[in-house]
Parts: C-alpha cells; structure tokens; sequence
C-alpha cells in the first residue's frame, strides 16, 4: 500500500480493493470523499512502460 498526495487528490496504489476501508478512513477523519476510481492497466501498457525506457 502506498499514499501520495497530488493537490487535492490521494492517490492509493495496492495489490487489492481496498475502497471500502479507505473511504471509511477517510470520513472516520472528517475528510470529504467525492469520488474514488479504479486505475488498472492492460498487458500490454505494463510492457511498453518496461520495455520502451530501457
């Protein structure tokens, strides 16, 4: 699990789906929560990202 603020956004990459507890998190602290978003990437984008930045 990591955490990385961008502006007004968190940003949260982990291995599994982990929305439930994050938002709870996030409201047992007062935050506001407006959206959350699944961000996976296809095959093929994983090895163009390894294997073009050689």
């Amino acid at each position: 699990l990591s955490v990385e603020r961008s502006g007004d956004l968190l940003l949260v990459s982990c291995l599994e789906d982990l929305r439930p507890q994050i938002a709870r998190a996030i409201v047992d602290k007062g935050g506001l929560l407006i959206q959350m978003k699944i961000q996976s990437y296809a095959l093929e984008d994983i090895y163009m990202k390894y294997f073009t930045e050689v």
